[in-house]
């Protein structure tokens, strides 16, 4: 007689068990940075493509500008280039040095320019490219991949300019250090009234002297009261 299977019931670990405590710090300096990168766009950024069903765009002059008030360093690699149909495409990385952990990091982009033609000729028609045509669709293309790369940055760069369905972003309040605080304290007094008197003071300034930088200390602390 086979022995019948018990599925075995499998949780998905929280945020706080992937997460390494020790850089709370960090993390929440992380998710700040993450927030001002999801705040929207100054509309006054924003412009109209009547070329492309009335698009949203933001210039890549702002986007180059927001890059260097933000990062301070970034850099420009072109990975290849070539030709696809009647265009020229380049794929790009922009490399970012980011502010808070100080490593380089880096997005992809691709953009893409259709090659012009002389006046009547059809766009398959590669025989009528125009003088210079390469020359001028070139660097449209490469200015494109770049903005293509910002997107990943967030709503700031235009990310969901043209997007339908999206979400707002907000900070994780476990890796909030005045957040803890304030839970903290709430657990305090919840406890007052049944810490003994003469320890109460001791409690008081374990919470208000150490709580923001041994919030497990304290929490066993008070466990053990």
């Amino acid at each position: 007689m086979s022995e019948e299977l018990v599925p075995i019931k499998r949780e998905l670990p929280v945020l706080s068990e992937l997460y390494d405590v020790s850089n709370v710090d960090v993390l929440f300096k992380k998710d700040q940075f993450n927030l001002l990168m999801n705040q929207q766009p100054e509309q006054k950024w924003i412009l109209t493509n009547t070329y492309a069903g009335n698009s949203k765009y933001i210039p890549i002059g702002i986007k180059e500008t927001l890059l260097q008030r933000i990062f301070k360093e970034f850099r420009i690699e072109i990975l290849r280039e070539g030709t696809m149909f009647n265009a020229v495409y380049v794929t790009i990385r922009l490399h970012y040095l980011h502010p808070v952990t100080g490593e380089w990091s880096y997005h992809d982009g691709t953009g893409a320019d259709q090659v012009q033609t002389k006046s009547g000729a059809s766009a398959a028609d590669l025989s009528s490219i125009s003088n210079n045509a390469v020359a001028m669709s070139l660097p449209k293309a490469v200015s494109f991949a770049i903005s293509d790369a910002t997107d990943h940055l967030g709503k700031l760069f235009g990310r969901d300019l043209n997007r339908k369905e999206t979400m707002n972003f907000g900070v994780d309040k476990n890796l909030d250090p005045d957040a803890k605080y304030s839970e903290l304290l709430e657990l305090f007094e919840l406890l007052k009234d049944i810490i003994p008197a003469n320890e109460f003071d001791n409690v008081r300034n374990v919470v208000e002297g150490k709580i923001k930088t041994s919030y497990d200390k304290i929490i066993k602390y008070l466990k053990t009261l």
